[in-house]
């Protein structure tokens, strides 16, 4: 009994102090084990890149209250492990501060100057509620420049922002995003039923201050991002990395022109564009657009068309003084294995995106010139053209043999011919910088549908919006961001090309599976203990 003592006593020694020596080691060598979906306690590869290529300290100071509500606890220890992860990754350039304002005058008089203020917060006790204001908040120091977090309540986009205020520091010039304005003004004083007339005959515009405002402020975490409308004799603002332009029926010769000749100098050009447009009642005719030439040189054909599909997002239908979800073939779903293989994770693994009222894209390979698909329809999809009906109870779902997949977004790249000629400029332009053929690659994104990244397209479908803004990362070669974005995916749903019986498979699978384990341990761990017991 005795050496039973002795030896339990050494054991208890023994392992108190492998505990203490690996603690020991865990301070000077971190590692964690992150099984969650998007690794989300972890940061990622391009953080740890970004942070090990600084070029001069980082100062990180989290300032926090010392007494917490209970519930806050756990999210202080998750905040803390993600900063202790930006200083230890950062290699000896990333200083980290624990700052309790409430302990020290000068600390809590630096908070307030930084902007970050006490947040208040309910704190339910035994039989009563009350309000408890603490502070919770980070910023970051890089010089003479800093980027405030002013209330920190969770690790969930903690890196992200982090990251994006580093990279907002330390970048020394940011790169351009041109939206093409083509907004008409209407003079000031009309008569309220007369404007009201005129802007329904006027034709389609968009704006960054209008109806894509949620994309334009995402990017501007990164980007510049300007909308300019664009004068015979105007050029692009300095920087332009990408030019936008967002369902533009009509182009005049001089944005043609500049934008043609951004695309053969290098830039990047993403036109969201469809060749059907909707009129009241639902009613969908083809429009012409004045630039398809261009595009066609390109290798790019929009169809005047509204693609259907049966992989669709159900939509709100009224009927009478209710409202129902239905299947709305206009709407369609486009997961992981409808985007191309060689497009980055980042892309792909976005979640589904929604193709809202979309036209299909037609390619026709131009030499020097590489094509993606970025984006098709499933198997289960066929078009109208000419005159489209889009209420879905004159929506009919064609034979199955008619069934198609039609090109929704297409990606174009290398070096294009110009869609003009030496001769035929516009007047305003210098004959001497013309390029008749590119001179570096240039990129031109082909999306379907305008819908795309207006507001309450994204307000539905999230994920089209992570994925625009992935793709101006893209486009731009900044991509430190966009894995980051893309570990906060949206839905993913079904693939489209499962049967139903594979569906029920599935279903059954899921529902009846983890039961039977169950129930399967059971009978095997009461069989081993009446063996053991002699009653078997």
């Amino acid at each position: 009994m005795k050496r039973r003592k002795i030896d339990a006593l050494i054991a208890i020694v023994l392992v108190t102090g492998i505990v203490l020596f690996a603690n020991i080691l865990s301070s000077y060598w971190f590692f964690r084990l992150d099984l969650t979906r998007g690794s989300i306690y972890t940061v990622s590869d391009s953080t740890k890149k970004l942070l090990t290529e600084l070029k001069s300290p980082i100062h990180l100071k989290f300032y926090i209250s010392d007494e917490l509500p209970p519930r806050v606890l756990p999210v202080k220890r998750d905040i803390l492990d993600i900063l202790k992860e930006f200083e230890n990754y950062g290699k000896g350039n990333v200083e980290l501060s624990i700052l309790v304002p409430e302990k020290d005058l000068n600390i809590e008089e630096d908070a307030k100057k930084a902007g970050i203020e006490k947040v208040n917060l309910n704190v339910i006790g035994k039989n009563k509620e009350e309000v408890q204001a603490i502070y919770m908040g980070i910023a970051v120091y890089y010089q003479e420049k800093s980027e405030i977090l002013p209330v920190v309540m969770g690790i969930k986009d903690l890196e992200y922002q982090l990251t994006s205020a580093v990279i907002k520091l330390t970048r020394e010039k940011q790169d351009t995003i041109v939206f093409l304005n083509k907004e008409v003004k209407l003079p000031e004083g009309l008569d309220p039923q007369m404007m009201a007339q005129i802007q329904n005959q006027l034709p389609p515009s968009h704006s960054i201050t209008k109806d894509t405002m949620a994309v334009a402020q995402a990017l501007r975490e990164q980007y510049a991002v300007e909308e300019v409308q664009l004068k015979d004799g105007d050029q692009l603002p300095a920087g332009t990395k990408v030019l936008v332009i967002h369902e533009a029926d009509n182009l005049t010769d001089w944005e043609k022109y500049v934008a043609d000749q951004f695309v053969l100098n290098g830039g990047s050009l993403v036109i969201l564009q469809s060749g059907i447009k909707f009129q009241q009642q639902m009613m969908g005719q083809e429009r012409r657009i004045n630039y398809g030439n261009m595009l066609e040189s390109w290798g790019l054909k929009l169809q005047g068309n509204m693609v259907f599909d049966a992989y669709n997002f159900p939509a709100l239908i009224p009927s009478g003084n209710m409202r129902y979800l239905q299947p709305y073939p206009l709407w369609i779903k486009v997961g992981d294995k409808q985007m191309a293989p060689e497009l980055p994770g980042f892309l792909r693994e976005i979640g589904t995106l929604a193709f809202t009222f979309s036209s299909s894209i037609d390619v026709t390979e131009k030499e020097g010139v590489t094509y993606t698909i970025v984006a098709k329809s499933s198997g289960k999809s066929w078009e109208q053209k000419g005159a489209v009906m889009g209420m879905p109870d004159q929506i009919t779902e064609p034979p199955s043999s008619d069934f198609k997949t039609f090109n929704l977004a297409v990606l174009a790249s290398g070096l294009f011919p110009s869609s003009f000629t030496a001769g035929a400029l516009p007047a305003k332009a210098d004959a001497a910088t013309f390029a008749a053929k590119g001179k570096t690659p240039g990129q031109v994104l082909l999306i379907g549908t305008p819908e795309f990244i207006l507001d309450r397209n994204i307000r539905n479908f999230q994920s089209n919006g992570m994925f625009f803004i992935n793709m101006m990362d893209h486009l731009t070669n900044s991509t430190e961001l966009a894995g980051i974005r893309s570990r906060d995916q949206g839905y993913v749903f079904i693939d489209a090309d499962i049967t139903d019986a594979k569906k029920e498979i599935i279903r059954w699978t899921g529902t009846l599976l983890m039961p039977l384990l169950v129930i399967l341990f059971g009978i095997i761990r009461m069989m081993m203990r009446n063996k053991r017991s002699g009653r078997v």
